[in-house]
């Protein structure tokens, strides 16, 4: 099962260790990564969706937590849509239906959750919170050194998230959608959502 996103497929590693899908959602992207890798770890806090990921089985470890960048209960935003979730947005966005309420999860680092071996990738979708999350992985991005595929949702935190990984020690190209060839009349979608490509120098 390919993922949406297809123009990423490229830049996801054909095989490897250990993945981290974080923001697994309904688990289309840990399938994917499921059949490159020998162990992928499905970080999703909703709780609507983890049957639907333990379903999946085979060499898929779910760990029901969000991630963020210190350990705590954290109030999360639902909407229409119930397989979307924000901890950082209280209004909706692209497919997620109007908000509905909310609902408190716990959230860690990265660093902190049961992840055995050493890391080759992680793909981080969270929804606004990503810099946290990369914040949260630190240790884990240091000494492992994995690639990093991140969406971005808004202009700032793709920017603070780049410089972030380049004093890091990684090369950080934005990817946006292949509908954009050049910056668009209205720029919402070109600045505020795209994807990070982090490979280690």
């Amino acid at each position: 099962m390919a993922i949406s996103e297809a123009w990423l497929e490229p830049y996801i590693p054909a095989r490897g260790g250990v993945a981290v899908d974080v923001g697994a959602n309904h688990g289309e992207w840990t399938r994917e990564l499921a059949r490159r890798f020998e162990t992928v770890y499905a970080v999703e806090p909703n709780p609507a969706l983890g049957e639907q990921l333990l379903a999946i089985g085979g060499n898929v470890e779910v760990l029901p937590v969000g991630a963020w960048s210190v350990p705590e209960w954290y109030e999360f935003t639902t909407y229409g849509q119930d397989v979307h979730l924000s901890a950082f947005f209280a209004h909706g966005g692209i497919n997620t239906g109007e908000p509905t309420g909310s609902v408190r999860l716990w959230c860690q680092p990265i660093d902190e959750m049961p992840i055995a071996g050493r890391v080759d990738f992680i793909k981080i979708d969270v929804a606004g919170a990503e810099r946290e999350v990369v914040l949260g992985a630190e240790t884990t991005i240091q000494h492992d050194r994995p690639r990093l595929i991140i969406e971005a949702h808004t202009y700032i935190k793709g920017l603070l998230i780049a410089q972030t990984l380049k004093m890091w020690g990684y090369a950080v190209e934005a990817v946006r959608h292949p509908a954009y060839t050049e910056v668009p009349n209205d720029v919402t979608l070109w600045d505020e959502h795209y994807w990070l490509v982090c490979n280690p120098d």
